[in-house]
């Protein structure tokens, strides 16, 4: 109520740890606020390596703000990659050396399951960038546009050595929504993660989900022929965390000590 006004009158970015807001001004310093938090908070599953963590964490973003600071030579590699909505790694720049696709990739096809782009572009996945689009276009105000990464199959895909090994897909599901504000149509994007490294994966994959709502904004304003404006991104993670191993690059990176293109 007065926290969406606020939110689409000037994209003030509201923010949720522990069910407490705190108010920022840009998505950098959400992002910076978020790691300190993660920081201070208690792993509770030392078993992972995980420093830090924060269960059921919400984030606002705004796609219209600064960008959440990564490599940007990786993420477009990555973003190539997942465009392409071939599974293998093999033959993609930047993506076929890097250590971790390599690691959870099937040693037999060198595939892996966290192709995004085939996840939600690809006939093989249900086509389910174009199911939401479609579901928009019987109803703007459906609640079933709806774009499903992960599957039943997955609890034995992830690693039977063939679709990947040790991948099951971080981001459940994404859903899109059209509402209504002082007379103008606005497109929010939910993002539904059973799991969130903070620092490697969060980076990379805002970059993505960016892309995802800005297409689609393109999409149904062509297709349902209306003046469609960026809402804001909710970003949902059952498990928000960060490694042990990262602590000195994000501790660098929060101190100023390091650029806001860390390298992954």
């Amino acid at each position: 109520i007065t926290i969406l006004k606020s939110l689409y009158k000037c994209k003030t970015i509201k923010f949720y740890i522990n069910h407490k807001q705190i108010c920022y001004m840009d998505n950098i310093k959400i992002y910076k606020s978020l790691l300190k938090q993660i920081i201070d908070n208690d792993a509770g599953s030392p078993g992972d390596d995980i420093a830090g963590e924060i269960l059921g964490a919400v984030v606002v973003f705004d796609p219209e703000g600064p960008d959440i600071p990564t490599n940007e030579t990786y993420v477009k590699a990555e973003m190539d990659w997942y465009k392409s909505q071939d599974r293998c790694i093999s033959g993609h720049i930047g993506i076929e050396s890097n250590k971790i696709w390599k690691k959870i990739a099937s040693p037999t096809t060198n595939c892996v399951n966290s192709n995004y782009g085939w996840c939600i572009f690809s006939a093989e996945n249900y086509l389910q960038y174009q199911m939401a689009v479609d579901a928009f276009k019987e109803n703007r105000f459906t609640k079933r546009a709806t774009m499903i990464y992960s599957r039943p199959s997955i609890v034995f895909e992830w690693n039977d050595g063939i679709h990947a090994s040790h991948d099951a897909i971080c981001t459940i599901y994404c859903q899109a929504e059209l509402r209504m504000h002082q007379d103008e149509y606005v497109l929010d994007y939910h993002v539904h993660m059973r799991s969130n490294d903070a620092w490697y994966g969060m980076r990379n994959d805002y970059k993505w989900h960016k892309y995802v709502i800005e297409m689609l904004r393109e999409t149904l304003t062509r297709e349902l022929n209306i003046p469609i404006k960026l809402g804001v991104i909710r970003w949902f993670a059952d498990s928000l965390h960060i490694y042990k191993f990262a602590l000195p690059m994000i501790t660098n990176f929060l101190n100023g000590e390091s650029d806001e293109h860390s390298r992954l």
